[in-house]
């Protein structure tokens, strides 16, 4: 195929494409000191002599990988040659762009049809003595240019000579990103499946490009072709995209973005997860957490169509919050897989309901300048909010900062299976108002109204469920007991002394609630507090 391309006149219409690619000497089989082989490359210098008259070369290695549009040479002395381009500096690898002929003494240019290049070899057969004034490459840069993609460089010729220009910035995008993933892109770029895999292709090098852009090189890929080689070693490198930069193993994204080219929905999200990855100065772990969030959619068909669905993603630090949990996943102890499911579904709940809306917004500031464990109380409060607290999750951005408190004062350490209840129970009161006019006292002292929450239990229950569900009766003790827990957040003195008392087991907790309230009926607040957990 690559010889039916040379000597074709046909060019590219996008000149601006085309340009003179800088080259160097890599070897020349032989030079004399006033004539060396670095002169065929300086316009300045005179001329590149060998002071021989027979079977000499001399091989130039250009700044970049190209497709090779001309070749111009202008001979001082040289009565027969030969002309041959690679992309590798191997001798069976060189393709003759000039047949062995005669050599003109004068400037010669000699077309070629955008044939991938990288070395030229100019093979002096006869001379008077061999001597050469200048070389000179032109043809469109294509950087990382190397066999691997030859057959997708093949398939888009016939546009690239069409004057395509989309054509040519996927194949310089296919060159720069894909060429270190050669060895799993092997079927995509095998010439029989080419056809087959330029959709894949072109998704990859544009709409998902922000993805590549995450992938681990290999070892191998610090060596290609395509890279500058030491004769250019000279040059700045690249700066890296971002200083936390995370990596991902190209043989688990690669798979799943061809599963995501084939299913709608999950090539919906896909586009989702890249566009998010395109925000300015995004961390290392809000990458991570897109990555999960869009691992997490190719392994639940559930959760993927309700993402695609909705068309909108949690913000990028709430997926970062949320992200080791979701790769849990991977794991093969159930526990640690529940944990994942649990905070994939979480993370799907949250950015596909719009009523979450002001909640996500809240929890981004918050998580501005948040520590790890109050990250950690965040993560377990919009859980809450999108299962016990659901239907009075609006009210949670207006008492976030209370209720991260809260959660974090109380549940610190290891809880026992009675605190979690009441801890819900607690923020069930604080969302519906009921500590208002205590609140500040309320957070000063919770840890000692625990006992006043487990006594009062079931009425307390009551009263957030009558307010929470209009239909439902309230009843005069349910009222009672929110009054009764008020007043004795209105007692810290007495309630601090109470609760060392119960704490220490000196006295019953029903003991103590009478010697703040006689009167109270006790014997119908008998609570279970496992009971109110799972309701």
């Amino acid at each position: 195929m690559l010889r039916s391309l040379v000597g074709s006149e046909m060019c590219i219409r996008d000149r601006d494409a085309t340009v003179v690619i800088e080259a160097k000497v890599r070897a020349a089989s032989k030079e004399v000191p006033s004539a060396k082989g670095s002169a065929v490359c300086d316009p300045s210098a005179s001329f590149w002599s060998t002071g021989t008259n027979s079977k000499e070369w001399i091989v130039l290695e250009l700044e970049a990988a190209c497709l090779l549009t001309q070749l111009r040479l202008v001979n001082k002395s040289v009565n027969e040659w030969e002309i041959s381009v690679s992309l590798t500096n191997k001798a069976e690898s060189y393709q003759r762009v000039r047949p062995r002929c005669d050599a003109p003494r004068k400037e010669v240019l000699i077309p070629v049809s955008h044939v991938p290049c990288r070395f030229v070899k100019v093979y002096c057969a006869r001379g008077s003595p061999i001597a050469l004034h200048h070389v000179e490459a032109t043809g469109i840069p294509v950087q990382g240019l190397s066999k691997e993609i030859l057959p997708l460089a093949y398939h888009l010729m016939p546009q690239l000579l069409a004057g395509c220009t989309s054509s040519l910035t996927m194949l310089r995008c296919a060159a720069e990103h894909l060429q270190p993933l050669a060895s799993l892109l092997e079927n995509e770029l095998s010439p029989n499946g080419v056809e087959e895999a330029v959709l894949f292709l072109r998704l990859l090098v544009s709409e998902w490009s922000p993805i590549l852009e995450l992938i681990a090189p290999s070892q191998s890929s610090t060596q290609h072709v395509g890279m500058v080689s030491a004769n250019f070693m000279n040059q700045a490198k690249p700066k890296a995209k971002h200083p936390s930069h995370c990596t991902m193993l190209p043989e688990v994204v690669i798979p799943l973005l061809r599963a995501a080219q084939t299913t709608t929905q999950l090539s919906r999200v896909t586009s989702m997860v890249a566009s998010a990855l395109q925000q300015a100065d995004i961390s290392s772990e809000e990458q991570a957490g897109l990555m999960a969030l869009l691992y997490g959619c190719s392994v639940s068909n559930e959760c993927c169509a309700a993402v695609a669905g909705s068309g909108r993603l949690p913000p990028v630090s709430v997926l970062a919050l949320l992200g080791p949990g979701i790769r849990m996943l991977v794991s093969d102890e159930e526990d640690s897989a529940t944990i994942g499911r649990r905070s994939l579904n979480l993370a799907v709940c949250l950015g596909a309901e719009a009523r979450f809306a002001d909640l996500l917004t809240s929890a981004e500031s918050f998580l501005v300048s948040s520590s790890a464990l109050q990250q950690s109380s965040l993560s377990l409060l919009l859980h809450f909010a999108t299962t016990a607290l659901r239907p009075i999750s609006s009210r949670v951005p207006l008492y976030l900062d209370s209720c991260i408190e809260l959660i974090l004062d109380l549940l610190v350490s290891p809880p026992s299976p009675h605190q979690l209840p009441l801890v819900l129970l607690a923020l069930r009161l604080m969302l519906l108002g009921a500590f208002d006019c205590c609140l500040d006292q309320f957070l000063a002292h919770k840890r000692a109204m625990l006992f006043v929450l487990h006594g009062l239990g079931p009425s307390l229950h009551q009263w957030t469920h009558a307010k929470i569900d209009s239909s439902l009766d309230l009843t005069n003790q349910a009222t009672q007991a929110v009054e009764y827990l008020v007043r004795a957040v209105h007692n810290p003195n007495l309630i601090e002394q109470l609760a060392a008392k119960v704490g220490e087991g000196s006295i019953d907790g029903q003991a103590a609630l009478l010697v703040l309230e006689p009167t109270l009926p006790l014997t119908e607040l008998a609570w279970n507090p496992q009971g109110c957990w799972s309701q």
